[in-house]
């Protein structure tokens, strides 16, 4: 997909709007392959151009992805520890999701053949948007740790839709515990239905992206577990494709390529 979108976005005779889209959708598979600081310079600067060209349906699609991407790539920057001084970074995110999620609600009211996808995208929002409003108001931190609890819980359908909200919410659910539960047995226990979650959803869908959240957050239980007398095994199958489609996909996740296969 990186590599199509990056023979796109050089074609001559593109129309401008299906450009800023190409542009857009780049900056998404950049951020999901663990390289925020390229997407959000690439997801800015569509989002500076479309402000000057006269507004069409492929535009606005443009602008949600690229609103998405940048808001994820600085979502992604505001580290675990010490967050308060990042506030206005997690608000500008913020922004940029809200703004995403007028524009997807516009899009997927549409009868069109994209509509599957923008519902999707809506449906996920409002997960996305409760980790920053923790970070924003850090008062708020455990409503919002139940609130995105019940979001990864949710039962029903198994609709794209809900599977994916459940896995951002439960990107959320992590990071969110990291940065605000003390309590060690409340903390890791919180963290490893978030693992749970991202796991199921990445296996169902081969979502890399949320493979590798999943790894991450299993390397740090085991870290931790480290002298508890845990015994060596063999991966399953489950696990070796999980393992070998994160790193092949996810380049940034060959740096602890080692870790996740102990």
């Amino acid at each position: 997909a990186v590599r199509g979108l990056r023979q796109a976005c050089v074609l001559d005779d593109v129309a401008i709007d299906w450009r800023m889209l190409c542009d857009a959708s780049f900056a998404n598979m950049l951020f999901m392959q663990g390289q925020p600081t390229h997407a959000l310079g690439i997801a800015a600067s569509v989002l500076d151009y479309v402000g000057t060209l006269k507004d069409t349906n492929v535009l606005r699609a443009a602008r949600v992805v690229a609103h998405w991407s940048r808001g994820h790539a600085i979502r992604s920057s505001i580290p675990l520890g010490n967050c308060e001084a990042w506030k206005p970074l997690a608000e500008s995110a913020r922004a940029d999701f809200v703004a995403a999620r007028e524009l997807v609600h516009e899009l997927a009211s549409k009868e069109d053949s994209a509509t599957r996808h923008y519902g999707t995208m809506a449906a996920s929002m409002d997960a996305v948007i409760l980790e920053l409003d923790a970070i924003c108001s850090p008062e708020m931190a455990e409503s919002t740790l139940r609130e995105l609890l019940a979001i990864t819980r949710e039962q029903g359908s198994l609709e794209p839709a809900l599977g994916e909200r459940k896995a951002w919410a439960a990107v959320g659910l992590a990071n969110t515990a990291k940065r605000f539960l003390s309590d060690e047995m409340q903390r890791r226990g919180t963290l490893e239905i978030a693992s749970a979650t991202l796991r199921a959803h990445a296996i169902a869908t081969s979502n890399w992206y949320f493979a590798h959240q999943h790894l991450e957050l299993d390397a740090e239980r085991r870290r931790k577990l480290t002298g508890n007398a845990i015994a060596p095994r063999a991966l399953d199958a489950v696990e070796a494709k999980l393992v070998a489609g994160v790193l092949g996909q996810v380049p940034a996740s060959r740096q602890h390529a080692g870790e996740l296969l102990a």
